[in-house]
């Protein structure tokens, strides 16, 4: 028996599958076959694949799926989450709105008070809205060809590890085993 498991929003089609089987793409295939838009969902989307315990790059991917499986072998497959863009005129909207009623408010001081914070809220949503409408959404990083030093979030730039050994201070020379410089 392989397993198949889904994963995100894969799994309004089932979380986990267990299949008689001979490979990966035979899982898939059936799975295809007897789950109505399943197909439709995997040609459309991005995914991360995981075959018994190895990750599937596009290179890899079709012979990971003909590749034989052994008893109790794990198949995952997991969506690639992408940056949303949606919202920003919900926000500017709900801003707007929140502006509105902060004049609608009456009262004395403490209606000042909450009228300020609703005005400071609505300016807020508003920003947060046009920002996110004028911001351009950035390319996810690719699986493919990556240095495992390079950081995927700034450019030219490495991720180092540092080791820092610290000299013991002369009253505590005595108690050390590091050997002395005097």
């Amino acid at each position: 028996m392989v397993k198949l498991q889904f994963a995100g929003y894969l799994r309004r089609f089932g979380r986990r599958f267990e299949l008689e089987v001979s490979n990966a793409g035979e899982a898939l295939r059936c799975l295809c076959y007897q789950i109505d838009g399943l197909k439709k969902e995997i040609n459309q989307g991005q995914f991360r694949v995981r075959i018994a315990g190895n990750d599937m790059t596009e290179d890899s991917i079709s012979t990971g799926l003909s590749k034989p499986l052994n008893e109790g072998d794990v198949i995952t497959i997991v969506p690639i989450v992408g940056g949303a863009k949606s919202g920003g005129w919900l926000g500017i909207i709900g801003g707007a709105a929140l502006i509105g009623a902060s004049f609608l408010i009456p009262g004395g001081f403490l209606a000042t008070m909450t009228s300020t914070a609703l005005f400071a809220a609505g300016v807020g949503v508003a920003a947060a809205g046009l920002a996110t409408m004028l911001t351009k959404t950035p390319p996810a990083p690719s699986i493919e060809g990556r240095n495992s030093e390079s950081n995927q979030y700034f450019s030219s730039l490495s991720n180092r590890v540092c080791l820092l050994y610290t000299s013991p201070s002369p009253r505590d020379r005595q108690k050390s085993r590091m050997p002395s410089s005097a």
